[in-house]
């Protein structure tokens, strides 16, 4: 089984001319001891990747011990360029988005994010002692480039976010969720600009049970 840090709040990065590779130090750790679930499930997704991002079709490895199914489709600016996946394997489900960003500034990409999450990490601090709401942010496990089919890549790779929790935005009517994207607009309005964006409901998790909040997948 994979472990995977206790402690979130570290990004390694190796970083060349042409490639970035960023990742928690605790799962490449994890990884060197149990490096084949992970291995067979990129390899996974490379043999079955037009269908993963055109179909709901889920696929599996021979032993069955492994899963991959989309998880949604994604535009940024009129471009169809992102795909999200759920990987199920080594007792764990992971979270993998795939973009191919072009030329374009708006799209995700492997040296922007770990800037983000990096600020992200340093400015929520203070709200992490929050009394009516339990403050954290998922942070990837692994963030790099790299080429499928011949198109540069840009892959982001953290746990799933645990049951229980919805995209903030979709509670908005309901009345814990109103509350608590007032609490998130007040984060954003005090730590968000300035190298920090994507702050709002669309990129937060909340559990209205356990009044937990994830802030997701910001931007740089």
């Amino acid at each position: 089984m994979i472990k995977i840090a206790s402690n979130r709040n570290s990004i390694y990065e190796r970083r060349t001319s042409r490639k970035l590779l960023a990742y928690n130090p605790r799962f490449k750790r994890g990884l060197k001891k149990e490096p084949l679930p992970i291995q067979e499930s990129y390899f996974l997704i490379l043999k079955h990747f037009d269908d993963l991002v055109h179909t709901q079709k889920a696929f599996t490895n021979e032993a069955g011990t492994i899963k991959v199914k989309r998880s949604r489709r994604g535009r940024v600016r009129g471009k169809d360029n992102e795909t999200t996946l759920r990987v199920d394997c080594a007792n764990k489900a992971f979270f993998v988005k795939i973009t191919s960003p072009g030329d374009n500034p708006m799209a995700f990409r492997a040296g922007r994010t770990v800037k983000a999450y990096r600020t992200l990490i340093q400015r929520i601090k203070p709200f992490l002692k929050n009394q009516e709401y339990k403050v954290r942010t998922l942070q990837p496990l692994i963030v790099y480039e790299t080429i499928i089919h011949g198109v540069k890549k840009n892959l982001l790779v953290s746990e799933f976010v645990p049951e229980g929790f919805e995209v903030l935005s979709k509670l908005k009517k309901t009345r814990d969720g109103a509350r608590a994207i007032k609490f998130v607009e007040r984060v954003n309005k005090e730590i968000g600009g300035n190298g920090l964006y994507d702050l709002g409901p669309l990129n937060v998790f909340f559990n209205p049970k356990t009044k937990g909040l994830i802030f997701f997948d910001p931007n740089a």
